[in-house]
């Protein structure tokens, strides 16, 4: 993981586990108390059309590269570049 963020600047990020499979795009992240969560919607590009969550731990999250693609713009209007790589939880 890496710098400092606001929350919005990872909603629309795809997010890919560590094959390159996509998992979908963080749609909000939750407050849990103990930990962020992402909250990972499907789209049409996805292997499937689960919802999921995912703690934003050092241990689920492998790579936030938010300079790796350019290709979408937030429901605020901004434009979103990145890509969030997880891991699968043991």
């Amino acid at each position: 993981m890496s710098g400092e963020f606001y929350w919005h600047q990872l909603e629309g990020l795809k997010v890919i586990n560590q094959h390159d499979q996509l998992f979908g795009r963080v749609s909000h992240l939750l407050e849990t108390g103990a930990n962020d969560v992402l909250v990972i919607k499907a789209d049409s590009e996805s292997i499937d059309d689960r919802e999921r969550l995912i703690p934003y731990l050092m241990d689920s999250v492998i790579r936030d590269d938010r300079s790796r693609e350019r290709d979408y713009t937030s429901r605020l209007g901004s434009r979103i570049s990145g890509l969030i790589t997880i891991r699968p939880l043991s």
